[in-house]
């Protein structure tokens, strides 16, 4: 019985953590996704197309610093609405998400990443544009 529950705990966790608050250690001050969801209230166009790997919005770590944090798909099949990102950014802060995490597109069907991709909340390298992108 025990390696019964063992194996499907395994399998599990290979599908994917799901909705999660998990990221780069830079996002410990807690207040990242406030901030990103601050970029987008009320502007964000709830009819325009994102794809996977396109950043919807990022603010930099500090002046002349090209890192900071970002909003973005990840392995999305089809293109996901300005108006279901801004749901799916609701989504993470319920959960409790303060810094980064990351949100399945079809989370309220499947919490599986693999079914459509998954948005994200996290530290980049080089954001490549200030707020809404």
């Amino acid at each position: 019985m025990y390696k019964v529950f063992l194996f499907f705990a395994i399998v599990a966790a290979a599908a994917g953590l799901g909705i999660n608050c998990r990221g780069s250690s830079y996002c410990r001050d807690g207040s990242d996704i406030q901030k990103i969801k601050s970029y987008m209230d009320g502007l964000i166009d709830e009819n325009r197309e994102y794809n996977s790997g396109e950043n919807i919005v990022c603010y930099r770590a500090g002046e002349n610093v090209a890192s900071g944090y970002c909003l973005f798909l990840q392995d999305n099949k089809t293109p996901v609405k300005g108006g279901q990102i801004f749901s799916l950014l609701n989504a993470l802060i319920d959960h409790g998400c303060k810094g980064c995490g990351s949100v399945p597109v079809d989370w309220e069907n499947s919490n599986d990443p693999s079914v459509n991709g998954i948005l994200t909340v996290n530290y980049v390298g080089a954001t490549g544009c200030e707020g809404l992108c």
